[in-house]
């Protein structure tokens, strides 16, 4: 039986988008590293408070990152290894596994 095109496209890309894990930098760590490079070591109110607010919309993202990569980041067929990470891996926050890499999420388990 021949192979539609859609078909064809959607095993080239199961392919394409395999993950290794776990991974060496995670989605917590670049977010941290971000919030680190922002950080001054001026006594000025406004660096300070701008310091802050970058480590406040890294959590933001991380919080964003832990709720919705199961239910709206990933593509379907990566849903049967998400949830196998997540139940070997319970009490550990999916931003502390997965990880950017050059086109696709990686997870680091």
């Amino acid at each position: 039986m021949l192979e539609t095109e859609s078909t064809q496209r959607k095993n080239n890309a199961e392919l394409f988008f395999k993950v290794n894990i776990p991974a060496r930098i995670t989605v917590e760590q670049i977010l941290n590293d971000y919030v680190k490079s922002k950080a001054t070591k001026s006594s000025n109110s406004k660096a300070n408070a701008r310091e802050a607010a970058a480590g406040d919309i890294a959590k933001g993202f991380i919080e964003y990152f832990n709720v919705m990569l199961g239910s709206q980041l990933l593509y379907k067929f990566e849903t049967e290894q998400h949830a196998e990470i997540v139940k070997s891996r319970k009490d550990v926050p999916m931003s502390q596994v997965y990880r950017k890499s050059k086109n696709h999420l990686e997870s680091s388990v």
